[in-house]
């Protein structure tokens, strides 16, 4: 009889799904500097990609690709994918990253940029992630 864990052994993935997300403003429009922007880049979307793929190295993951759009900028990852608004950041990925061990890179990112308060911290822990 097969498991659930030898089905997932056998997918086309490796290692479990694990999301990460985080809030540090309720809206673009709470980013303290949403006022002075001209081209629609503030709050975490002003961070440069190298920035970002430094962060993801400690994830242990790359960028393979980007679009910037109007309102959130996306990165295919090789583990999967990452978002970023203004206000907020999604870390969706599988195999074996290591999402939390990104979490201090974030939050020295978020203050460098005068993000004082984290609003909303959302992990999601499936069975099987490795714990930091």
């Amino acid at each position: 009889m097969t498991t659930v864990e030898d089905q997932a052994a056998s997918g086309p993935f490796e290692g479990p799904e694990k999301l990460l997300e985080i809030w540090f403003q309720p809206s673009p429009a709470d980013v303290p500097d949403a006022s002075t922007s001209t081209d629609g880049k503030f709050g975490l979307r002003k961070v440069p990609r190298e920035v970002w793929e430094e962060m993801l190295d400690i994830v242990k993951c790359k960028i393979l690709s980007s679009v910037e759009g109007t309102e959130m900028d996306a990165y295919l990852l090789s583990e999967s994918s990452f978002f970023v608004s203004p206000h907020r950041l999604i870390l969706k990925t599988c195999g074996t990253t290591l999402n939390l061990l990104g979490v201090p890179r974030i939050l020295e990112i978020a203050r460098d940029l005068c993000f004082s308060t984290l609003c909303l911290s959302l992990v999601l822990l499936p069975q099987g992630v490795h714990v930091p």
